[in-house]
């Protein structure tokens, strides 16, 4: 008791009692002398002389708690409560608890180390009835009260193990969800995280996968990646593999299984290799996209040593990343050792069965994608005998497929013909074959270097129209802010604050009303960058083409800023080969006549 007492005093000052105002150990010693000496002395315990060895307590209780004396107010506050529990009076045990806690201006000190002798004789009550109210009487001391939070965590996961001892499954999970022991400032990290494991693992019994969700968030993955944290990190990333397989997401059970791989890995031993097997199984059953992909392929160049020990199941998940048709069904070796695995079998993950009809699917649809690479048209019935699959399972899977958006295809059913492959419309076609010519060189027949650049009035005639590009917008000038910053309207409906970089070729004068266009950026939306200006006339060009609304008005002027005073730098991108403006050539070119 003494140590929790310092412990206590050792802390912050928000959970530490005021400094004391008298030392009254002695007097704590003597009174405690008294009483243990009554009690040897006395045979015959009854109601009258225990009102008197209490009174005589509570007397030096209340000295010790005036005089700030924590260390001896708790010694005191124990031995009454030790007392009540030797002779079984249970019912005073919680009557004191309370009476003790509720003193005016009683002690942190004195109320701790009550509360942590009380907690430890829950396990030891036989009656169920007795220890449900000490439990209850505890609950109700450390509502609350900050520097008991460490023991009102254990109480409430104590009533929640018993409770689910008792089948009442429902009622422990809203025991443990009701405490928040991620706000605790006293709990430590590790017994943070035990308790919020304990309660992601009764709202996974409780089939409750909302709360399940919630209580995952409050973990830090990040802070599991410490050697400390293992076992945790193992136990967490099982319990998400038992939410997201509810949920159907093989991909992320794949990325669990990786996580529970490497913590293996580094502990020793041969238990990574079925982590590793179900990963790569999940990856196999996971939807084919360019981020499963993309992760097959770093799983094979991270772990090709480790992959190694698996040879067959190594073998065919490469196959699922090569261009080549995969037998269907799988080869009866392969089969036999696939559905005699875990993934496959309802021993460890409910629904193997789904799982392997998915598999089935899965290489149905990867023999599909092969397919679409090297076809542009295949017969319906050419393309089941290619593949061995029936023609109405076929159709099923390119239909999933189409609307997945993994493959583009149309089938013709009265000609029983499949076409691969985007249809374009004739716009799209013309606006790719435009936008390929505006990235053509555009330098040629314009002199080298030590070209004279001078103001041309005709350069703006003579350049290429820019169409934009996927992350870019069409913009009209609002105002000017100065210091190389205007505000625009996009015509995707936005008004941004856009930035004018770049290298210089020529200065730009740009009015309010001028046609730009911008850069948008992913990471802020309400910014983007001017890239370029349009004339009036690229504006009506493109106008005509349709890119612009009809009621954009174009501005009439388009000014250059011969000395450059005032006017706002951008690059024009067909003339990355050319110097900087503002190296004058002084030397005689004949490009000058």
């Amino acid at each position: 008791m003494d140590n929790t007492v310092s412990e206590l005093l050792s802390v912050d000052s928000t959970f530490r009692d005021e400094p004391r105002l008298e030392d009254l150990s002695d007097l704590a010693t003597k009174t405690l002398d008294i009483v243990e000496s009554m009690l040897k002395n006395t045979a015959t315990r009854d109601v009258e002389f225990l009102k008197t060895v209490l009174l005589e307590l509570m007397m030096a209780e209340k000295r010790c708690r005036m005089a700030r004396d924590g260390a001896s107010n708790a010694r005191i506050c124990t031995f009454i409560i030790q007392l009540l529990y030797d002779i079984r009076d249970l019912p005073n045990v919680s009557y004191y608890l309370i009476l003790l806690s509720r003193k005016r201006g009683q002690l942190k000190a004195a109320i701790t180390a009550m509360v942590n002798l009380a907690k430890s004789w829950i396990a030891e009550i036989p009656d169920m009835e007795a220890r449900m109210n000490l439990i209850d009487t505890l609950s109700h001391i450390t509502l609350g009260k900050m520097y008991l939070e460490t023991q009102r965590a254990e109480v409430a996961f104590t009533l929640a193990r018993i409770k689910e001892e008792a089948g009442d499954i429902a009622g422990a999970a809203d025991d443990v969800h009701n405490v928040e022991v991620d706000t605790f400032g006293l709990l430590p990290k590790q017994d943070k995280v035990r308790y919020l494991l304990e309660q992601m693992r009764l709202h996974l019994l409780n089939k409750d996968y909302l709360r399940f969700y919630i209580t995952s968030k409050k973990i830090n993955e990040s802070l599991l990646d410490s050697e400390e944290y293992s076992a945790h990190k193992m136990k967490y990333y099982e319990y998400m593999i038992q939410y997201h397989l509810n949920e159907g997401d093989y991909f992320e059970i794949a990325k669990a299984y990786h996580k529970r791989m490497d913590t293996a890995l580094k502990q020793g031993g041969t238990g990574w290799i079925l982590d590793m097997e179900c990963m790569l199984l999940f990856l196999l059953l996971s939807p084919i996209s360019d981020e499963t992909v993309k992760y097959r392929e770093d799983i094979v160049a991270s772990n090709e040593k480790n992959m190694k020990e698996t040879p067959m199941l190594t073998t065919l998940f490469k196959e699922f990343l090569s261009n080549n048709l995969i037998p269907f069904p799988l080869e009866e070796n392969i089969s036999n050792a696939i559905r005699a695995h875990v993934v496959f079998t309802d021993t460890h993950l409910p629904g193997g069965d789904v799982r392997l009809a998915v598999l089935s699917d899965r290489v149905v649809q990867h023999n599909i994608l092969v397919v679409s690479k090297y076809y542009t048209a295949v017969q319906l019935v050419r393309l089941s005998e290619l593949l061995n699959v029936d023609c109405a399972k076929l159709e099923e899977e390119i239909s999933s497929m189409v609307h997945a958006k993994t493959v583009h295809a149309k089938i013709d059913r009265p000609a029983g013909i499949i076409r691969f492959g985007e249809r374009k419309s004739t716009d799209a076609v013309l606006n790719g074959w435009s936008k390929d010519i505006a990235a053509m060189p555009k330098n040629k027949g314009k002199g080298g270097k030590n070209r004279r650049r001078g103001k041309n009035d005709n350069e703006g005639e003579k350049r290429e129209l820019v169409f934009k590009m996927e992350d870019q917008e069409y913009a009209q000038v609002l105002r000017m802010l100065g210091n190389g910053r205007l505000e625009a309207y996009c015509f995707d409906g936005n008004k941004r604050l856009c930035h004018i970089r770049g290298k210089m070729r020529k200065r730009v004068w740009v009015n309010a009303g001028d046609i730009i266009l911008v850069s948008l950026r992913d990471y802020q939306d309400s910014k983007a960058d001017v890239i370029a200006k349009y004339t009036p006339d690229e504006a009506r060009s493109l106008k005509a083409y349709g890119e612009l609304p009809e009621s954009t008005k174009i501005n009439e002027t388009d000014l250059y800023d011969e000395e450059g005073d005032g006017g706002i730098d951008f690059q024009d991108v067909s003339s990355e080969s050319e110097e900087e403006d503002g190296k004058a050539d002084d030397k005689f070119d004949i490009d000058d006549l």
